[in-house]
């Protein structure tokens, strides 16, 4: 009988969390609700955790590849993973280094196509900006995203995951 008290009192504890903000300091903010941080681009908006995931792997993916030579290389470029790393075309109009790269956010649909886009220097794996292509099919272009706040959906409170991710300007340093 203990033993089953002790075990569903082992149980209960491990599904308990604090409470996301639970210092007497956030009592007294106004909408101190914990908030997500990114970026908006028109009417999608993107996390800094996406973000961050989707530069660490470029980063890697252009490491990886200059690590590479002859036929190896080519191999990398046939089987090295689905990273759509590219550089981007419209350097002088935002006012980055020539050899700023951009990928693909993924979006949260799986076989969505992504219109959003980070932009790094490869050189020191260095957040640029966030972009967006336009939805004009003769050209491609680009428009700056906005950096941005917005409050966490009701189950998204209880994971610690959505936590993650504060601080857009950490990036930009």
């Amino acid at each position: 009988m203990i033993y089953v008290l002790f075990f569903l009192i082992l149980i209960c504890s491990s599904f308990a969390r604090p409470a996301p903000s639970s210092s007497i300091s956030d009592f007294n903010k106004r909408n101190s609700k914990p908030r997500h941080v990114g970026y908006k681009c028109l009417s999608s908006q993107v996390n800094i955790r996406d973000i961050r995931s989707t530069m660490k792997g470029a980063c890697d993916h252009i490491r990886k590849r200059k690590q590479k030579k002859g036929f190896s290389l080519f191999l990398f470029d046939l089987f090295g993973g689905p990273i759509s790393v590219k550089p981007f075309p419209e350097t002088v109009k935002f006012g980055f280094p020539k050899d700023a790269q951009m990928d693909a956010v993924p979006e949260t649909a799986l076989f969505m196509h992504s219109f959003n886009f980070v932009v790094f220097s490869p050189s020191k794996c260095q957040f640029l900006g966030m972009v967006r292509e336009k939805a004009d099919p003769d050209e491609t272009s680009y428009m700056s995203c906005k950096k941005a706040t917005w409050p966490l959906n009701w189950f998204e409170v209880m994971d610690p995951r959505s936590l993650e991710g504060y601080g857009a300007d950490e990036l930009e340093k």
